[in-house]
């Protein structure tokens, strides 16, 4: 049953809007304030640390300006435009975090509560009474709390609470924290964290003003890039839609399969992780996409079975960024290696398999790599057992020489 209410649901929108333009701001100054990333590294004056966060950042930034630039863009403007990226996803996945979090508070699936409440909070109020020796930081001991929570949802849900590219190289300062919890404990909100709805609409309200820009874009005759399309097709298919979906093919589909199986419509845990890990499966183009899958998922399964704990969620994001990498680009030649030696199949299939990956950014499960291996196999077989014919050709040659 859905809880958000209209007027919740209007709350929200503008909540994340508002949400949105802080943290990509607080996040960007950030960044420039303690990296220094206008200072050429050696110059900067960093400590240790830093240092080395930064050339992390900018090896990843260089890497994927090389392997994803836009028609007539120079390398400095890929970039940054990469930098940007990174820095948005950074910013989303902190506030998916919370959200999650939340709704797993309101489901009380987390206890004590962290988020709900922030300094205020009971876990904090615990922190501070029994571990004084954290509260020495900058936040005062909340953000390393709220990290040990994030760490340990990882173990299901490691998408989203883990390491999400290089999200962990962007600091959120504590004033940005204390904003965004503070806004997620409005009242008005209340009814959000137990509806099944909102981590959906928080995405499309988080994508909204992307989408009206190349919107405006469109209507001034421009057109969309590969790298803007997931912006342009990011929208949250709503629950009349889904369930009329459901109900109409996989959901007859499986009420059939459990007629023919004696399968009763109990729910149990074992059920609920037979569901997840063999039933479901999906890609998107964007990897906020799959997180708020893979975080809707875990939430409708343990609010129906609290102890379910399934081994892994099959979805993938196909942002693999191979578009415009050179042949001979180390990362291209590290990814053919790994998968020869994952799979074991001969380099020249390996090359071409690869190269067919390239479109995957943009064109997700409509990519027909499947084609393209069935294809490469053939021809490589034909190939091998034209060179086994002429072998066995030039030893019949040979033989008849040699008498």
């Amino acid at each position: 049953m859905s809880t958000l209410t209209p007027e919740a649901k209007s709350k929200l929108a503008k909540t994340i809007r508002s949400l949105r333009e802080r943290l990509l701001r607080d996040l960007h100054d950030r960044a420039d304030s303690v990296s220094r990333l206008a200072v050429p590294v050696a110059k900067a004056g960093l400590s240790e640390e830093r240092r080395i966060r930064r050339q992390r950042l900018e090896a990843w930034i260089d890497e994927q300006a090389r392997s994803n630039r836009a028609k007539g863009e120079t390398l400095k403007q890929a970039q940054e435009r990469h930098r940007l990226a990174a820095e948005k996803l950074a910013a989303a996945t902190f506030l998916n975090r919370l959200v999650v979090v939340k709704q797993l508070e309101a489901y009380q699936l987390v206890k004590p509560k962290v988020v709900t409440g922030g300094w205020d909070s009971p876990a904090y109020r615990e922190l501070r009474d029994f571990a004084p020796d954290f509260l020495k930081d900058e936040s005062e001991g909340y953000g390393a709390l709220l990290q040990l929570l994030f760490d340990e949802l990882a173990l299901d849900l490691p998408g989203l609470f883990g390491e999400v590219g290089v999200s962990a190289l962007f600091e959120i300062p504590t004033a940005t924290l204390r904003a965004v919890i503070a806004a997620l404990d409005d009242p008005e909100l209340a009814g959000a964290w137990t509806d099944d709805t909102t981590l959906g609409w928080v995405y499309q309200y988080w994508n909204d003003p992307e989408r009206e820009a190349l919107d405006a874009k469109l209507h001034a005759g421009g057109k969309v890039e590969p790298h803007e399309i997931a912006s342009k097709t990011q929208m949250f298919t709503e629950r009349y839609m889904v369930e009329w979906l459901l109900h109409n093919s996989l959901g007859q589909t499986w009420l059939a399969i459990c007629r023919k199986r004696g399968w009763t419509p109990a729910v149990e845990a074992e059920g609920v992780l037979d569901r997840l890990e063999n039933n479901l499966h999906g890609i998107d183009i964007d990897p906020r996409a799959v997180q708020i899958a893979a975080a809707a998922l875990m939430l409708k399964a343990r609010s129906v079975c609290p102890q379910a704990h399934p081994r892994r969620l099959n979805l993938v994001a196909s942002n693999l960024q191979l578009g415009s990498l050179p042949d001979d680009d180390p990362a291209l030649v590290e990814l053919r290696e790994e998968v020869r030696r994952e799979t074991g199949i001969p380099e020249e299939l390996t090359d071409r398999i690869v190269r067919a990956l390239k479109g995957a950014d943009h064109l997700g499960s409509l990519l027909q790599v499947d084609r393209e291996v069935r294809d490469a196999i053939r021809e490589y077989e034909e190939a091998r057992q034209k060179r086994f014919e002429e072998g066995r050709q030039g030893d019949l040659f040979r033989g008849c020489n040699s008498e």
